[in-house]
């Protein structure tokens, strides 16, 4: 299975018309393209609506391509609370339910749920 990797998780932007037309470069020169993965490193409480989540999951989906969320975490701010937990889970379940909502998105991976060594917040 040959799979190109978008860096971000987001609405539907440049960069994600950039990817679309890689894999319409490639699926035109008959170079079999089989899927994208999608990488989303977000915030809690600033992710993509769940209806822009699936728009762009179809947007790949109309390529003929299978998309996979390769890495999803949603990090939060400390001090941790109550209210910052709930949260976090709702956005991990939006991103979830995007993902199974469209049959061509194949699976999800969490990137990790403690990482010391975690290089985004630097």
């Amino acid at each position: 299975m040959l799979s190109t990797r978008r860096l971000k998780l987001t609405t539907i932007d440049k960069t994600d018309s950039a990817r679309k037309n890689i894999v319409k470069y490639l699926q035109d020169a008959r170079i079999r393209i089989d899927g994208v993965g999608l990488q989303g490193h977000l915030v809690v409480g600033s992710i993509p609506t769940l209806a822009d989540q699936i728009a762009n999951l179809k947007a790949f989906e109309k390529l003929r391509v299978k998309t996979a969320y390769t890495e999803i975490d949603v990090r939060m701010d400390l001090p941790v609370s109550d209210a910052k937990l709930e949260q976090q889970a709702k956005d991990y379940a939006t991103t979830v339910k995007a993902c199974m909502e469209v049959d061509s998105c194949i699976g999800i991976t969490i990137w990790d749920f403690y990482d010391p060594a975690c290089t985004l917040l630097s």
